[in-house]
């Protein structure tokens, strides 16, 4: 049985990669939705909201995909396959 502890394990270098990844594309795409919803606005009003939701979005997945990912560590007893 694997030590378990109740100190959250650091998310390792390749998951933080990924996770920065896909909140990239995650971000972008959204931005790009957002600046298309907003098509009957100024050039300025799409940029800047779709700026704000795209940063907005990327944050949100990549905070839970890297908690999601040290759930995930920590189950395995922190081995990376």
């Amino acid at each position: 049985m694997p030590n378990s502890s109740n100190q959250p394990s650091e998310p390792t270098k390749l998951n933080t990669k990924g996770a920065v990844i896909w909140a990239a594309v995650v971000g972008i795409i959204t931005l790009g939705l957002v600046f298309w919803i907003l098509g009957s606005q100024s050039f300025a009003v799409r940029l800047i909201a779709g700026v704000a939701g795209g940063v907005a979005v990327a944050m949100s997945s990549y905070r839970k995909s890297v908690k999601t990912g040290s759930k995930f560590d920590a189950q395995d007893g922190g081995e990376s396959k």
